[in-house]
Protein backbone atom coordinates (compact mmCIF):
# COMPACT_ATOMS: atom_id res chain seq x y z
CA UNK A 1 0.00 0.00 0.00
CA UNK A 2 3.06 2.56 0.84
CA UNK A 3 4.35 1.37 -2.56
CA UNK A 4 1.35 2.17 -4.53
CA UNK A 5 0.91 5.60 -2.78
CA UNK A 6 4.51 6.26 -3.12
CA UNK A 7 4.34 5.37 -6.94
CA UNK A 8 1.62 7.82 -7.10
CA UNK A 9 3.26 10.25 -5.45
CA UNK A 10 5.88 10.08 -7.63
CA UNK A 11 4.12 10.84 -11.25
CA UNK A 12 2.31 13.90 -9.24
CA UNK A 13 6.09 15.27 -8.62
CA UNK A 14 7.17 14.83 -12.47
CA UNK A 15 3.67 16.39 -13.20
CA UNK A 16 4.44 19.50 -11.09
CA UNK A 17 7.80 19.80 -11.87
CA UNK A 18 7.25 19.60 -15.85
CA UNK A 19 4.49 22.22 -15.27
CA UNK A 20 6.52 24.46 -13.47
CA UNK A 21 9.16 24.38 -16.11
CA UNK A 22 6.77 24.76 -18.64
CA UNK A 23 5.58 28.10 -17.02
CA UNK A 24 8.62 29.25 -16.24
CA UNK A 25 9.74 28.80 -20.43
CA UNK A 26 6.53 30.58 -21.32
CA UNK A 27 7.48 33.40 -18.83
CA UNK A 28 11.16 33.32 -20.09
CA UNK A 29 9.92 33.64 -23.51
CA UNK A 30 7.31 36.32 -23.38
CA UNK A 31 10.07 38.32 -21.01
CA UNK A 32 12.70 39.10 -23.36
CA UNK A 33 10.20 39.71 -26.47
CA UNK A 34 11.02 42.65 -28.21
CA UNK A 35 7.56 44.78 -28.50
CA UNK A 36 5.97 44.90 -32.06
CA UNK A 37 6.33 47.95 -34.20
CA UNK A 38 2.80 49.00 -35.35
CA UNK A 39 2.74 51.79 -37.26
CA UNK A 40 -0.13 54.75 -37.00
CA UNK A 41 -1.23 55.28 -40.93
CA UNK A 42 0.24 53.75 -43.88
CA UNK A 43 -0.36 56.93 -45.94
CA UNK A 44 -0.18 60.80 -44.56
CA UNK A 45 -1.36 63.31 -47.15
CA UNK A 46 -0.18 66.86 -46.69
CA UNK A 47 -0.73 70.19 -48.29
CA UNK A 48 2.08 71.53 -50.52
CA UNK A 49 3.42 74.77 -48.23
CA UNK A 50 3.50 72.56 -45.16
CA UNK A 51 6.52 71.36 -43.11
CA UNK A 52 6.96 67.77 -42.72
CA UNK A 53 9.30 66.02 -40.31
CA UNK A 54 9.09 62.23 -40.19
CA UNK A 55 9.72 61.35 -35.99
CA UNK A 56 8.68 58.60 -33.93
CA UNK A 57 5.69 60.02 -31.96
CA UNK A 58 3.98 61.26 -35.28
CA UNK A 59 4.26 57.47 -36.80
CA UNK A 60 4.59 55.15 -34.05
CA UNK A 61 1.54 53.89 -32.35
CA UNK A 62 2.12 53.06 -28.35
CA UNK A 63 -1.40 53.04 -27.25
CA UNK A 64 -0.80 50.42 -24.07
CA UNK A 65 2.91 49.73 -23.89
CA UNK A 66 5.02 50.46 -21.38
CA UNK A 67 7.49 52.89 -20.81
CA UNK A 68 10.63 50.27 -21.17
CA UNK A 69 9.08 49.06 -24.16
CA UNK A 70 8.68 52.65 -25.92
CA UNK A 71 12.33 53.47 -25.01
CA UNK A 72 13.15 50.53 -26.40
CA UNK A 73 11.47 50.62 -29.49
CA UNK A 74 12.71 54.51 -29.86
CA UNK A 75 16.32 53.24 -29.57
CA UNK A 76 16.01 50.59 -31.96
CA UNK A 77 13.95 51.80 -34.67
CA UNK A 78 15.68 53.97 -37.12
CA UNK A 79 12.97 56.35 -39.40
CA UNK A 80 14.69 57.92 -43.17
CA UNK A 81 13.03 59.70 -46.13
CA UNK A 82 13.23 60.65 -49.05
CA UNK A 83 10.96 63.89 -48.86
CA UNK A 84 13.03 66.58 -51.04
CA UNK A 85 12.38 70.56 -50.18
CA UNK A 86 11.96 72.49 -53.28
CA UNK A 87 15.22 75.09 -53.61
CA UNK A 88 15.11 77.91 -51.03
CA UNK A 89 12.38 76.55 -49.08
CA UNK A 90 11.50 74.43 -46.13
CA UNK A 91 8.78 72.76 -47.80
CA UNK A 92 8.73 68.85 -49.80
CA UNK A 93 7.40 69.96 -53.86
CA UNK A 94 4.51 67.96 -54.87
CA UNK A 95 4.79 64.69 -55.50
CA UNK A 96 5.31 61.28 -53.44
CA UNK A 97 7.51 60.08 -51.40
CA UNK A 98 8.22 57.74 -48.86
CA UNK A 99 9.14 56.83 -44.96
CA UNK A 100 11.42 54.16 -44.32
CA UNK A 101 10.85 52.86 -40.53
CA UNK A 102 13.84 49.70 -40.10
CA UNK A 103 13.03 47.94 -36.85
CA UNK A 104 14.44 44.43 -36.00
CA UNK A 105 16.06 43.84 -39.73
CA UNK A 106 11.85 44.63 -41.31
CA UNK A 107 11.71 47.55 -43.12
CA UNK A 108 8.64 49.22 -43.54
CA UNK A 109 7.31 52.05 -45.66
CA UNK A 110 4.46 55.00 -45.05
CA UNK A 111 3.60 56.63 -48.46
CA UNK A 112 3.80 60.44 -48.44
CA UNK A 113 1.78 62.62 -50.82
CA UNK A 114 2.37 66.36 -50.94
CA UNK A 115 -0.77 67.63 -53.15
CA UNK A 116 -1.72 71.38 -53.63
CA UNK A 117 -5.40 71.42 -53.71
CA UNK A 118 -5.47 75.13 -52.11
CA UNK A 119 -6.75 77.52 -54.38
CA UNK A 120 -4.79 80.74 -54.54
CA UNK A 121 -6.49 83.93 -52.40
CA UNK A 122 -7.24 86.94 -54.82
CA UNK A 123 -7.62 90.40 -53.62
CA UNK A 124 -8.90 92.96 -55.96
CA UNK A 125 -10.86 96.57 -55.55
CA UNK A 126 -14.45 96.37 -55.47
CA UNK A 127 -14.61 99.79 -58.19
CA UNK A 128 -12.52 100.42 -60.20
CA UNK A 129 -13.11 103.74 -62.53
CA UNK A 130 -12.57 103.58 -66.40
CA UNK A 131 -13.08 106.78 -68.58
CA UNK A 132 -15.95 106.86 -70.94
CA UNK A 133 -15.33 105.65 -74.29
CA UNK A 134 -11.86 103.60 -72.93
CA UNK A 135 -10.49 101.02 -75.08
CA UNK A 136 -10.91 98.58 -72.17
CA UNK A 137 -8.07 96.12 -74.08
CA UNK A 138 -5.56 99.29 -73.19
CA UNK A 139 -6.11 99.28 -69.09
CA UNK A 140 -4.33 96.69 -67.54
CA UNK A 141 -6.73 95.10 -65.06
CA UNK A 142 -4.23 92.56 -64.03
CA UNK A 143 -2.03 95.05 -62.20
CA UNK A 144 -5.04 95.61 -59.96
CA UNK A 145 -5.69 92.02 -58.68
CA UNK A 146 -2.84 90.66 -55.59
CA UNK A 147 -2.85 87.02 -55.64
CA UNK A 148 -1.26 84.73 -53.21
CA UNK A 149 -0.44 81.43 -53.58
CA UNK A 150 2.46 79.51 -52.94
CA UNK A 151 2.58 77.43 -56.44
CA UNK A 152 3.03 79.77 -59.11
CA UNK A 153 -0.01 81.82 -60.19
CA UNK A 154 -0.77 80.67 -64.26
CA UNK A 155 -2.61 83.03 -66.91
CA UNK A 156 -5.24 85.12 -64.89
CA UNK A 157 -8.28 86.00 -67.32
CA UNK A 158 -10.53 88.52 -66.89
CA UNK A 159 -13.99 88.99 -68.21
CA UNK A 160 -14.89 92.37 -69.25
CA UNK A 161 -18.22 92.01 -71.14
CA UNK A 162 -20.07 92.99 -68.55
CA UNK A 163 -18.64 96.63 -69.22
CA UNK A 164 -20.59 99.17 -70.62
CA UNK A 165 -17.72 101.98 -72.14
CA UNK A 166 -20.40 104.00 -73.35
CA UNK A 167 -21.76 104.72 -69.96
Amino acid sequence: MIYKYFKECKKLIVLITLLGMLIGMLFFITKDTPPTLVLKKKKINIEYGQTYYANFKGLVDTTGMSKEEICYLKKNVSITDNLQNEDQKSYPAVGKYKIFIKYNNKLSTIQIICKDTLAPVLAFPKNVDVIKESDLESIDFKSLIIATDLSPLKEIQIDTSQIDIHR
